[in-house]
């Protein structure tokens, strides 16, 4: 299977991870935390860089009509995932260190 086709899978991964960490943090059951987090980052990292590399094959194809529509198309759609997994980690992780210093 081709890296850039890897897109979605990856992103789905992404999010599942940052779900059981909400789901884990509502349960009180918070421990493993951070591993959640970092696997969410992860996969959605690697999510970014599939549609890097996407975007890598058509220059260097030479396909200038994926250049010019499809590029632009993709930049809405991937940007607001990507900084909603990024505050919703940041939340995540800021709810959890506050709740790990107060049962110190």
């Amino acid at each position: 299977m081709k890296f850039e086709l890897l897109w979605l899978p990856f992103g789905f991964l992404a999010f599942l991870f940052i779900i059981l960490n909400i789901i884990k943090l509502i349960r009180k059951k918070r421990k493993h935390w951070a591993i959640f987090c970092i696997l969410s980052l992860t996969f959605g990292c690697l999510t970014l860089l599939s549609e890097l590399h996407q975007s890598l094959n058509a220059v260097v194809n030479d396909d200038v009509s994926y250049i010019l529509d499809v590029i632009p198309a993709v930049i809405p759609f991937i940007t607001p995932p990507t900084i909603l997994g990024l505050v919703s980690n940041l939340i995540i992780s800021f709810i959890n260190t506050i709740l790990d210093n107060i049962n110190k």
